[in-house]
């Protein structure tokens, strides 16, 4: 097998990665998180997480500038 672990294009990191004390964002216990309803959250949620994904974000657009500090 072969695979590359590298971060390759972009990403939006939600805030199922961070955990203080024993809770996620906004008060979420672990249970909360676990995709069954209960226990430990599966590999890592790589069952995806039941809140706090990314997916649940909406879309996003805004404007860019370009700030041109050579000239």
């Amino acid at each position: 097998m072969i695979t590359e672990l590298g971060q390759v294009g972009t990403q939006l990191d939600g805030f199922a990665h961070q955990m203080y004390g024993g809770e996620y964002y906004n008060c979420i216990k672990d249970e909360e998180m676990s995709a069954g309803g209960g226990g430990e959250l599966a590999a890592g949620g790589r069952q995806g997480f039941p809140k706090l994904g990314v997916e649940h974000v909406p879309d996003m657009l805004t404007r860019g500038v370009l700030i041109d500090w050579r000239a």
